[in-house]
């Protein structure tokens, strides 16, 4: 390269030399920058805004005391309080349901158990039940006994658990609700187990990075 008068002295590059955004991942190969060349502290929180993904929104309720069911009646359980949600996107006072915030749709892990019991009418068949919008969506069920035509010849005076787990494919404002049914010897009532320190029954669920 030709000079007019003196050669310039070499001078080291400056990041200040650099125009903002003169230099694009186009411009940078694959693999030429290595863990080695990042100085600790050079990458900021600033710079990795939208890299990667959070499980945001994340709720988990309970039921802070037992509700009673009617036999034979898909009831929703009315999960009234809140141990996490990120989004207040969970009811915990009038429609006990979860509905995905706007902006937030995509996969999401649900998971509910259920703590029943009746001493004195005696449970037969059990049914723990996801709605969503609501219509049922998935169930789990549970029969103590019963003959190869479907008909239940045992009840069980103590309480069970149910549980369900599931991934669903969410759209912004679907909700999700929790629906339990017993079927009781007795054509009676049963409870539901709630309490405020131990968690019996309960719904949660959060976003899933894809």
């Amino acid at each position: 390269m030709a000079y007019i008068g003196s050669r310039p002295a070499d001078k080291a590059l400056q990041s200040s030399d650099i125009e903002d955004s003169a230099i694009t991942s186009a411009k940078i190969a694959d693999g030429t920058i290595a863990t080695a060349d990042v100085a600790d502290g050079a990458i900021t929180s600033a710079k990795t805004t939208g890299v990667g993904g959070d499980n945001t929104p994340i709720f988990n309720v309970h039921l802070n005391a037992d509700q009673t069911l009617n036999d034979n009646t898909a009831t929703k359980i009315q999960f009234n309080t809140e141990d996490i949600d990120t989004d207040n996107a969970f009811d915990n006072s009038s429609n006990y349901r979860f509905t995905v915030p706007s902006g937030e749709g995509g996969k999401y892990l649900l998971q509910s158990c259920i703590r029943d019991y009746d001493a004195d009418a005696q449970l037969q068949e059990r049914r723990i039940m996801l709605y969503k919008n609501g219509s049922e969506f998935a169930r789990q069920w549970f029969y103590p006994e019963h003959d190869h035509g479907g008909t239940a010849t045992a009840y069980m005076e103590f309480g069970v658990s149910l549980s369900l787990n599931i991934i669903v494919d969410a759209s912004a404002s679907d909700y999700y609700e929790i629906y339990y049914y017993g079927n009781t010897r007795d054509s009676g009532t049963f409870l539901v187990q709630g309490d405020g320190t131990v968690r019996e029954s309960w719904f949660q669920g959060h976003k899933l990075i894809t």
